[in-house]
């Protein structure tokens, strides 16, 4: 049918693009040279394209709890996934399917956490995949368990077709799957690492992709959501959630990484008496590593977005799920009540959002799920989210009262 004459044309609704890096700590972003001196040219630009948040916080600090908020727009006691390990119901309601259901093609990229128990997802990424809200996915589980004896999710059946870059040992050297199951093993028990104690591990084992930089776990990842945005004609209006599996331990790195890191030092650990300050800063070389990696791959993204014509209707969030202690006060990890595990990065660029402007007002990250939603054109009835649209409005101070009148716990 056409339009009336005189009509308004009806708006173009919006893509979305969420960058989504697994345990991510917000001092590691290139904004803290104190804390973390890294070369992140990609994050500067994109942060000085838009507003950059200083005090973002997760619904949790934990991956699948995170996710599961993230996923349901529900704080952490409304969620209906409060621990690691099982799957998420599929009778719950979702971003994605309301996404779906208003005309948008949901992409799910990497890890999500939603499909955890010990079926997974599937060599084809198919379990759940359609039930959660997703019409196009590349679904893996993490770095500690994707690489058991046989692949279990899409990125393991592909390794088995890639040859080793290194052969640093292990009996079986077909393909990269077997060759790096014998480098990260189950829960950072390989032969590339050394246990520090809970979710702490030093890699001095190079990843066995060798010189083949675009088969490393990140990249390969970055790889599928491009060639999956191919398929998305321009003007069909899109949400991509690309959860990178990195900089979740164990940090392998590969030889590339580990040459733009090694001459470089980085401070120890806070308030940690337990391990060497020479193992403190090795394991934190390889953490920088990972994520200067991660900030070439937004790069790449947010040029396959330009070169496609949308980078001016396309909003951009980069945050990560929870952060990582990195051995302050002789923790690693994460699922701890210290600043390291439950604050982020986050970023926000796009249409109508203010160049260049600096948040220092506390907010959630669940509150991109409420943007989401509002770019969508879509209600936040039903969800416990709000909205970081008060604070990024371009042409206008960033509205604190505006957003904290819309948080449960100040009086209106």
């Amino acid at each position: 049918a056409f339009a009336a004459a005189g009509a308004a044309a009806p708006a173009r609704r919006q893509n979305l693009l969420l960058l989504f890096p697994d345990q991510w700590r917000w001092d590691w972003a290139g904004f803290d040279p104190g804390e973390a001196d890294l070369r992140m040219p990609n994050l500067q630009r994109m942060a000085e394209a838009g507003t950059r948040f200083t005090a973002a916080y997760t619904p949790s600090p934990w991956c699948a709890p995170s996710r599961a908020c993230f996923a349901t727009g529900k704080a952490f006691d409304e969620s209906p996934k409060t621990l690691n390990g099982a799957d998420f119901p599929v009778d719950v309601s979702t971003i994605y399917k309301d996404l779906r259901k208003a005309g948008y093609r949901t992409i799910l990229i990497g890890k999500d956490d939603l499909t955890q128990s010990k079926k997974g997802t599937g060599i084809g990424g198919a379990r759940h995949a359609d039930a959660l809200g997703m019409t196009d996915w590349f679904r893996m589980q993490d770095k500690y368990v994707t690489y058991r004896k046989l692949p279990w999710d899409q990125f393991g059946a592909e390794m088995l077709f890639k040859p080793c870059g290194r052969f640093d040992g292990g009996p079986l050297r077909f393909n990269l799957f077997t060759c790096n199951t014998w480098c990260y093993g189950m829960f950072g028990d390989g032969r590339c690492c050394q246990e520090l104690g809970l979710e702490g591990y030093n890699c001095e084992g190079l990843d066995q992709v060798g010189q083949n930089q675009e088969d490393y776990i990140d990249n390969f990842v970055n790889s599928k959501a491009e060639s999956i945005l191919d398929t998305v004609p321009v003007g069909e209006p899109w949400m991509m959630q690309l959860s990178f599996p990195g900089p979740h331990p164990p940090f392998v790195i590969t030889e590339l990484m580990n040459r733009s890191i090694a001459s470089r030092s980085f401070a120890p650990s806070k308030d940690n008496q337990e391990i060497s300050e020479a193992v403190q800063r090795s394991v934190r070389q390889q953490y920088a590593a990972e994520i200067e990696n991660l900030d070439v791959l937004f790069g790449r993204m947010w040029d396959k977005v330009r070169a496609r014509g949308e980078l001016e209707n396309t909003l951009i969030v980069i945050c990560s799920d929870h952060g990582e202690q990195l051995g302050d006060h002789n923790s690693w990890g994460k699922r701890q009540p210290w600043e390291p595990s439950l604050r982020v990065p986050l970023i926000v660029l796009g249409p109508g959002v203010a160049k260049n402007r600096v948040v220092e007002l506390p907010v959630s990250t669940l509150d991109v799920v409420g943007l989401f939603l509002d770019r969508a054109g879509l209600s936040r009835q039903g969800y416990d989210a709000h909205t970081l649209e008060p604070l990024l409005r371009d042409g206008a101070a960033a509205d604190h009262v505006a957003y904290l009148k819309g948080r449960p716990f100040v009086p209106s």
